[in-house]
């Protein structure tokens, strides 16, 4: 006889599910190959828990993390199917008021990027670019996982998660910071004179609230929280942009030489 890990009470250790709540029973801790094979599973199906879920993760985020990472994961939603939902919203929130294409047009005066100056080639380019990224840009959230993972894997190393439990702790985390994005998205609309401000206040947020999960969550101090948080962010955020400019770079070559070779 054993515990359940989610209603604590004796089950019988062959039985797949506790007899008395349904709790699947889970003894092998996380790793990639599982991860991956339970999003496919599950990701486009709905569910209840997750309304506690996002409530949890804003009253004990911690007790989240560690509740699923340890198999009692009944009553939370699953973390790829809670990000990719929360990412989609967010998303659809900033594509159907304008604000990304507002955040984008400013960010191009920033760096002097101005679309008459281009060739019709270079401007057909970027369009096209515009449009798949605008198409995928709820992915983003799900591709920066891997990158902050590796960081937060290496920085907290010593409190025990491995690789693929911390991708399921970020999970967590940022389809939380989805959730918050899309009031923040919002706001920009009723103050539009901090839209200039966006993309640090969004860091900003995001490095607190996980500042906060892993202090939580690891019982250390907010400063090193604080600190190995930031790196993890900053390092993720840089890999996954180095490594997007070298896939662009490929992608622009391959463009331009299949143009040329076709003549469309």
């Amino acid at each position: 006889m054993s515990k359940c890990k989610n209603c604590n009470k004796d089950r019988l250790e062959a039985t797949l599910y506790c007899g008395y709540c349904g709790q699947k029973t889970i003894t092998e801790r996380y790793t990639i190959k599982k991860s991956i094979r339970e999003a496919l599973a599950i990701l486009t199906n709905f569910e209840r828990g997750f309304l506690f879920t996002l409530k949890e993760m804003f009253v004990a985020p911690s007790r989240v993390i560690h509740d699923y990472l340890n198999g009692k994961t009944k009553q939370y939603y699953h973390p790829f199917k809670y990000l990719f939902i929360l990412a989609s919203l967010t998303v659809l929130v900033s594509l159907n008021t304008d604000l990304y294409d507002a955040q984008q047009g400013m960010m191009n005066d920033y760096i002097g990027l101005n679309p008459a100056d281009q060739t019709d080639d270079r401007r057909e380019f970027n369009e096209k670019v515009g449009m798949y990224t605008k198409k995928y840009l709820n992915l983003i959230y799900l591709l920066m996982i891997p990158f902050i993972s590796v960081f937060t894997y290496r920085f907290f190393k010593k409190e025990g998660l491995n690789y693929a439990e911390n991708i399921i702790a970020n999970s967590f985390i940022f389809g939380q910071f989805a959730f918050i994005g899309i009031f923040t998205s919002l706001s920009y609309l009723i103050f539009p004179s901090i839209l200039g401000w966006g993309y640090l206040l969004s860091t900003s947020i995001i490095i607190i609230y996980m500042t906060h999960v892993y202090h939580q969550l690891y019982k250390i101090s907010y400063f090193k929280a604080f600190y190995k948080t930031t790196l993890s962010y900053v390092l993720g955020y840089v890999l996954m942009i180095l490594l997007g400019v070298i896939i662009g770079m490929v992608g622009v070559i391959i463009y331009f030489i299949t143009k040329k070779i076709t003549g469309f």
